[in-house]
């Protein structure tokens, strides 16, 4: 076994950088993960203060239990793959104040909603979110791919540079800011599918056939791209 199985023990009533949870993505063994400290309230606390932590054979790291308090999960994620299974809070995979990137590399599945900010400055990676998410989700997005299954708010992809946002909902883009929708149908969202599958079988299906795609974010020089169901 060589994952890792976090369940929230108790819910925090304080808001909770859980940026220094990234170090999960080295950590092999419990004892490895249960000497990590969280930030909270302007205090450091143990991370087995707050979580049952256990091997798992997942080959990666799954975190259980009400999240909403804990912002910047994964603001620079390792080559690893990271479940939430429940709702997360704000900035999730985005960087810390002071840094100018997020989520690097690794994969995060989200099995509940997201805060708002999800994926705001990622620069690799891959996330997948199951649930809804708040507004500005893939806001300055770098490169990386976000998935989403469910509802959004406003400002999506505001500032995005580069990378890729799927989406089952239609989203109302700035016309001087994005492109004009057109149909493709496109080899690397094959590849694309093929990755999703597992998680979102929903996204996978749409990406194997014609898609309507959308470019941006002009405003910020972007050459970002949205793809969406068709009409």
């Amino acid at each position: 076994m060589s994952g890792l199985q976090l369940r929230l023990r108790r819910t925090p009533v304080c808001p909770v950088d859980a940026s220094p949870l990234d170090a999960l993505s080295t950590c092999r063994r419990p004892d490895e993960a249960s000497r990590l400290e969280l930030r909270l309230d302007g205090e450091t606390l143990p991370l087995a203060d707050l979580f049952d932590i256990s091997a798992t054979s997942f080959d990666g790291i799954v975190v259980e239990g009400d999240l909403r308090q804990f912002s910047h999960l994964a603001s620079r994620w390792g080559p690893r793959e990271l479940r939430v299974e429940g709702d997360i809070g704000n900035f999730l995979c985005g960087p810390t104040p002071g840094r100018r990137s997020g989520m690097r590399a690794g994969r995060v599945i989200i099995r509940g909603d997201a805060g708002h900010h999800a994926g705001h400055r990622m620069r690799r990676g891959t996330l997948i979110l199951l649930g809804n998410a708040g507004h500005s989700l893939g806001s300055d997005l770098v490169a990386g791919t976000i998935a989403i299954q469910g509802r959004y708010g406003d400002h999506l992809a505001a500032g995005m540079r580069r990378g890729t946002i799927i989406t089952l909902q239609r989203p109302r883009l700035s016309p001087t800011r994005f492109t004009t929708a057109r149909k493709v149908s496109l080899g690397v969202a094959t590849l694309i599918a093929n990755d999703l599958h597992r998680d979102s079988p929903v996204h996978a299906e749409m990406l194997r056939g014609c898609f309507d795609r959308q470019l941006g974010d002009r405003s910020a020089g972007g050459l970002g791209e949205i793809w969406m169901s068709i009409e």
